[in-house]
């Protein structure tokens, strides 16, 4: 942690997380949830729903994976405390 000035307005300083004590904790959060190591950097922005080749992926696969992308992006917006994550 390292000092830093208040912003809201206020005298004196505040506690702010370092780089490396944020590198450290979003580095246990993944462990705690068991996101294999592959998947570390993939976000809704990588995710890829356009396979259809006429032979192994068809229509109903692009379908599905957009279905996928939109439930789980609701359920990370919906989530509790999920507005809290935006804050820093």
């Amino acid at each position: 942690m390292e000092a830093g000035a208040r912003s809201d307005g206020l005298r004196g300083n505040v506690a702010v997380a370092c780089d490396c004590g944020m590198e450290e904790r979003a580095t246990r959060v993944m462990e705690r949830a068991r996101v294999p190591k592959r998947y570390e950097h993939c976000d809704f922005e990588s995710y890829v729903t356009d396979l259809v080749d006429g032979k192994t992926w068809t229509t109903q696969h692009l379908q599905s994976l957009k279905n996928a992308n939109l439930v789980t992006q609701g359920f990370v917006r919906d989530y509790p405390g999920s507005a809290e994550k935006d804050c820093c």
